[in-house]
């Protein structure tokens, strides 16, 4: 009896010692996991960081040179870069970017930097503005008026200064006081965006114009049966590091023409 009772004790004992163990490989186990899970995040936020700084090394690259880098290093990290031309037939101005109000965007109707080759296959544009960000009753993110100034001729050192200013917000009074053109409101959609308002702008032989936003600032784009002139470089750039790549995608447009050379402070459309 006593035997049995001893075998009966032993067996709890090492039935008990056998669950310890069970339980402290799994405990073990789980740690060990969770420091691997830890070590692969903390080292794929690093890599992850670091292809960051290599994609933007290689926009300050080609900006310097202006010329596209196939291959090229930072810090241990590479990167890849392409430049591609603006002289799409419709696109977003300021590469999709809002456009500041009152500051607003250049859109080239001839060839930079000389005015060659005015465009006369395109005989008019549409501009569209207003998305889904913007409201007319909005003090935050108001729909804005669109300011539009044309220079056209055929001599460029003569040019004619054409203006035209709409404005869809009635609601608010704006309308009433600033007196400017109705546009058509309608949804339309322009590389991905869609727009609820658009006016078409007729043009001979158009050598610059600029889209100025009003009471806000906005994103705009622009159309025409014809591509338009190149408004600038598209350089994007892809950089690796591990596992993780990153990329970074800048607008390069052509230098702003001076604000003198298009006067501003208009209240009340003006087509001469």
């Amino acid at each position: 009896m006593f035997l049995n009772y001893f075998k009966k004790q032993t067996g709890q004992v090492l039935l008990a010692v056998v669950l310890v163990m069970v339980v402290s490989l799994t405990l073990g186990l789980s740690i060990a996991s969770k420091s691997i899970t830890s070590f692969k995040t903390s080292t794929e936020e690093a890599d992850s960081q670091k292809a960051l700084h290599a994609a933007e090394a290689g926009i300050e690259q080609v900006i310097k040179s202006q010329t596209a880098i196939p291959t090229g290093s930072f810090e241990n990290t590479t990167y890849s870069t392409t430049i591609s031309d603006t002289n799409l037939s419709s696109m977003l101005l300021n590469g999709g970017n809002q456009v500041a109000k009152d500051e607003g965007i250049d859109l080239w109707l001839s060839n930079y930097p000389d005015y060659s080759q005015p465009q006369n296959p395109i005989t008019s544009f549409k501009v569209y503005w207003g998305t889904s960000g913007n409201s007319c009753d909005s003090s935050s993110a108001p729909t804005p008026a669109i300011e539009i100034a044309v220079v056209s001729g055929v001599d460029k050192n003569n040019p004619v200064l054409t203006k035209y200013a709409y404005d869809p917000c009635d609601s608010t009074g704006r309308r009433g006081t600033n007196m400017f053109w109705v546009p058509t409101n309608s949804v339309e959609n322009v590389s991905g965006v869609s727009f609820r308002h658009n006016v078409s702008i007729a043009v001979s032989n158009g050598l610059i114009a600029r889209i100025i936003p009003l009471y806000g600032s906005g994103i705009i784009a622009v159309s025409s049966a014809t591509s338009f002139p190149s408004q600038g470089k598209v350089i994007t750039s892809t950089g690796v590091a591990g596992s993780s790549q990153r990329k970074v995608t800048v607008f390069q447009g052509h230098p702003a023409i001076p604000g003198e050379f298009f006067p501003y402070n208009i209240f009340s459309p003006k087509n001469e």
